[in-house]
């Protein structure tokens, strides 16, 4: 026995048929999403600070040499009341001022986040698949850097730079 039960074609807890429980799970699922997506107050921050903007390219350099992926969003800090990213339309990113002054990890996970976005706007499937595809590449590059250290292989200038970049931030 593993204590874990599998699902038996209904949602626990909702009632009804299981089309209709799943309906109710989406629905929800979508009004959490509506609420995380929206900011009240929202305001770009126009003057960021020297720290801000070596912030916003440390997360821009950590998911180029992570991913191998060029991120051509214009970035910008704002602030207001909900979300702590936000993607316009793929030609823009913005972080949170908090999310700023935040530890290096969960700026990280809000930035990737708001690159899965360059895929598609919506939290749907597609989003899912991006945001963990792009996890797992940060994820096996880092192993892979791990490995080489390891064995006592020279890194790279830009793997170098990359196990640096905590640190960089720490220090803003």
């Amino acid at each position: 026995e593993s204590g874990v039960e599998p699902a038996r074609g209904r949602a626990a807890g909702l009632g009804g048929s299981g089309d209709a429980d799943l309906e109710k799970l989406k629905n929800l699922v979508d009004q959490l999403g509506a609420q995380e997506d929206h900011v009240e107050d929202f305001e770009i921050v126009r003057e960021p600070t020297r720290d801000q903007v070596a912030k916003l390219a440390l997360l821009k350099a950590y998911a180029e040499l992570t991913i191998g992926l060029n991120v051509k969003n214009r970035l910008f800090a704002f602030r207001g009341r909900g979300a702590l990213g936000i993607n316009f339309n793929g030609g823009a990113i913005g972080v949170h001022e908090k999310v700023l002054e935040s530890g290096f990890d969960e700026a990280i996970k809000t930035f990737t986040h708001e690159v899965a976005h360059n895929a598609t706007m919506s939290h749907g499937l597609l989003f899912v698949q991006v945001e963990e595809a792009l996890f797992t590449a940060t994820s096996d590059r880092l192993y892979e850097i791990g490995d080489k250290t390891r064995r006592g292989e020279d890194l790279t200038s830009d793997e170098h730079v990359l196990l640096a970049l905590e640190e960089r931030w720490n220090n803003l």
